[in-house]
């Protein structure tokens, strides 16, 4: 294989740097920069400081009827799932929610004719782009 010939016009050459002026200002005080670092020191050992604050936004247990599933699994079974319904509400309104995919499945499949169930895990199911 023949080797092809170099490009015809090379690029300009970039100009030449300035060399960097450096000045000389005398020596630098050093209580100036000791009191800063002082203080600094200071703030920092002053004592605890505020306890940091939790910036989860935390949703209201919301308080469910346990009557509209009584007729779907009885009354006992009905107090039971409505705790696990707001268990799943709550971590709907936290954006958890796969947690709360996980709790709805299980309410689904006990009670699959429950209307606040089902709401729930669709707008659950929607949050995670689970949707045709």
């Amino acid at each position: 294989l023949p080797i092809p010939p170099p490009p015809p016009v090379r690029p300009p050459a970039a100009p030449p740097r300035e060399a960097s002026v450096w000045v000389d200002e005398g020596v630098v005080a050093r209580s100036s920069t000791r009191s800063v670092a002082s203080r600094a020191v200071k703030t920092a050992t002053s004592g605890p400081s505020a306890p940091p604050q939790d910036r989860r936004r935390s949703v209201a247990r919301p308080t469910l009827d346990p009557a509209e599933l009584a007729p779907l699994v009885g009354a006992k079974r009905a107090k039971t799932l409505t705790n696990r319904l707001e268990d799943a509400a709550v971590a709907f309104g936290n954006q958890r929610y796969v947690d709360a995919r996980r709790l709805l499945r299980a309410l689904v499949s006990e009670a699959p004719d429950s209307h606040m169930v089902r709401e729930l895990l669709g707008l659950t199911q929607y949050h995670l782009g689970n949707w045709p």
